[in-house]
């Protein structure tokens, strides 16, 4: 790994390819997710072209955002993660208790609210499952008044052949 020594620092700090591959994620993963972090306050440091750096804590943070995004929208984990492990602008807080809990973090969310959200979206997948039903409907009912139209001309076309007299068989 490439890592670059912050002088002024005792820290490692980790380029975003070094952060990426730490944390087994794309680099446009660890970039949409730093852009949605920096969104809500977080400061990452950056060197002289610009580039992230990325130090223990930052690492930390990532991971709980990680953690987080099977349960919520990446925008949701990292509001959940800057605003409740009191993540400070200034990054004066400790969150390393995070990476040491044994218990899944979630985010408390009033239940009857989760209940009518996920109501909801029954409700809407409802609303699309019944339109594809209808449109299916619609495709088989017009497909079948095509193949009687084509079986009536071919028995039309048989009834015509039988009525020939018998002098225009040969």
């Amino acid at each position: 790994m490439s890592n670059i020594e912050d002088m002024s620092q005792s820290d490692i700090l980790y380029v975003s390819k070094d952060a990426a591959n730490m944390l087994n994620i794309a680099n446009t993963t660890v970039r949409k997710y730093c852009d949605e972090l920096e969104k809500y306050g977080y400061e990452m440091k950056r060197n002289a072209h610009g580039h992230r750096l990325f130090g223990d804590q930052d690492m930390k943070v990532l991971e709980a955002v990680l953690k987080l995004k099977s349960e919520m929208k990446i925008s949701e984990a990292c509001e959940y993660v800057i605003k409740k492990l009191k993540v400070d602008i200034n990054k004066e807080s400790d969150i390393s208790d995070m990476s040491q809990e044994n218990t899944q973090i979630v985010p408390k969310e009033d239940p009857a609210i989760a209940a009518t959200q996920m109501i909801e979206s029954f409700k809407e997948m409802e609303a699309k499952l019944l339109d594809k039903i209808d449109q299916q409907t619609r495709l088989q009912e017009r497909r079948d008044e095509q193949l009687m139209m084509v079986m009536r001309e071919i028995a039309a076309a048989k009834e015509r052949e039988r009525k020939k007299p018998w002098w225009k068989f040969w």
